[in-house]
């Protein structure tokens, strides 16, 4: 099968010879297959923003913020009653050992 045999077939629900890794679609093709599909680009993170996938062109993505935890806050009161993460949910260790990993790859810049 070519490649794009394969899409087609996997996109007609038939067994493609493997799977196709991808389409290359523009946003606008994607955007309807996903919606035929019953998909969504949009996801909530685990601190209550919602997210859905911006697109600049068929290369770049990026998640664009749709609503942020506090939008609906309408007091100091409702913010105070957020649940705030907290340092100990989240292990910092992988992060230190790709940092320690790839340190002299680093570049940092100053505006």
């Amino acid at each position: 099968m070519t490649s794009k045999e394969r899409v087609f077939a996997a996109c007609e629900h038939r067994q493609p010879d493997r799977v196709p890794i991808n389409y290359l679609a523009s946003w606008g093709i994607h955007e309807r297959i996903m919606a035929h599909h019953g998909f969504s680009t949009e996801r909530v993170c685990p601190f209550g923003i919602r997210y859905a996938r911006a697109v600049g062109d068929w290369k770049r993505g990026a998640d664009e913020v749709i609503q942020g935890p506090l939008e609906s806050a309408e007091s100091p009161q409702d913010v105070l009653q957020h649940p705030w993460s907290k340092p100990e949910w989240f292990d910092p260790e992988p992060l230190l050992a790709e940092c320690e990993a790839f340190c002299l790859a680093t570049i940092i810049l100053s505006l």
